[in-house]
């Protein structure tokens, strides 16, 4: 009896582990327009044709952004000509699709764990992908109007996603790369995780200044993206394992 009773106990164990991996949110494979995160130039030209468009982005110099015909969808390349965002009003996965024709109500119903970060945007935590809704017209419900598919350090202007990322590494140097010139001034050293480079707190760094914060930028690469510490915490090690969490697609 008693050997019943602890194999009914072990099976209870194993059943309710089962139910919290299973109810864990996986990685869904989403795309805009057929184009997702990490995919090279060619790879979009041979889907898209060549872009109508392509400009220096809001890092000039290191990001380009181009459009495609009927400017669908934008996105975003790095250096190297990987995509490191899209944006566009056809977001699909492999179970489905959302078009400006469905709406806001069947955003919520299909994503019940999308959380708003702005009246007219909502989110997926890990998924790397924002909704937006619009009203459908004149005293209409509003409807999904367009998504966005982002490595996380172009979403840093949006101030309440850092904080929900779920993931501990971007949460803690979120914080400390943003209004942080006077410890950054204090520090032995500064080190940007965007280029990996390593300067002493002498250096001449840029300064954002920004409803009264002071945020330092990388003297070297000019991007917000600079973390103070000793020697032995700020290296080149650490600093790329920063810039994969931020950037990698």
């Amino acid at each position: 009896m008693r050997q019943l009773l602890v194999l009914v106990f072990l099976l209870g164990l194993i059943a309710t582990a089962f139910s919290i991996l299973s109810n864990r949110p996986s990685a869904i494979d989403f795309r805009i327009y057929g184009i997702g995160l990490g995919m090279t130039r060619q790879q979009v030209q041979a889907k898209l044709g060549p872009p109508q468009e392509e400009k220096p982005a809001e890092v000039p110099g290191i990001f380009s952004t181009a459009t495609y015909p009927k400017g669908e969808p934008t996105i975003t390349y790095s250096l190297e000509g990987t995509v490191l965002r899209v944006r566009g009003s056809r977001l699909e996965w492999p179970d489905g699709v959302l078009l400006p024709t469905h709406s806001k109500l069947a955003v919520q119903e299909t994503f019940p764990r999308a959380g708003s970060v702005a009246k007219t945007e909502f989110w997926l935590p890990d998924q790397r992908v924002v909704f937006r809704t619009w009203p459908l017209g004149d005293f209409a419900s509003e409807g999904f109007e367009s998504a966005e598919l982002s490595v996380p350090y172009l979403m840093r202007e949006r101030p309440r996603i850092p904080e929900q990322w779920e993931n501990a590494l971007l949460e803690d140097t979120a914080r400390r790369s943003q209004n942080n010139f006077e410890v950054l001034q204090k520090s032995e050293v500064i080190g940007c995780f965007f280029c990996i480079e390593i300067s002493p707190r002498s250096s001449q760094m840029l300064v954002d200044h920004q409803d009264e914060l002071l945020t330092g930028r990388c003297p070297a690469c000019g991007q917000p993206a600079l973390l103070g510490g000793t020697r032995d915490e700020i290296t080149p090690s650490y600093l790329r394992s920063v810039h994969d969490a931020w950037l990698r697609p």
